[in-house]
């Protein structure tokens, strides 16, 4: 998926629009992957949780966004949460067109060619 820069980088593009409060927008915009950051016995297992997924989706799924927007459409004036469903809008667009360009399989091991022809593992 798209790094927090990435995130932050869309984030910030859209609230041209919008002119919400940037520091709360960034927050939101990071906070669906800060699941890596908890211990693994607060309840927040992994990014199946922070990333609404939905088990009845198979491939192609980086989220479900829809339930995101559907949970806290009244919220969405607040900055974290629009922030939030960002990330989760953005991870769905990445995994859809920009995985699919540079996903690559080489001696086995998942991984993306970029532009410039290296070669990076599925690690981050």
């Amino acid at each position: 998926m798209a790094s927090a820069r990435i995130h932050e980088a869309i984030a910030k593009e859209i609230n041209k629009e919008y002119d919400m409060d940037e520091t709360l927008l960034r927050i939101g915009t990071v906070s669906p992957d800060c699941w890596r950051n908890v211990e693994t016995d607060c309840g927040v297992k992994d990014k199946y949780l922070t990333h609404f997924w939905d088990f009845r989706i198979k491939d192609g799924q980086a989220n479900d966004y829809d339930e995101f927007y559907f949970k806290y459409y009244n919220q969405l004036s607040n900055p974290f949460y629009f922030g939030y469903l960002i990330h989760l809008m953005a991870d769905q667009y990445w995994k859809t067109y920009v995985d699919t360009k540079y996903e690559v399989q080489e001696n086995g091991i998942n991984g993306f060619r970029l532009k410039d022809g290296s070669f990076h593992d599925n690690e981050n």
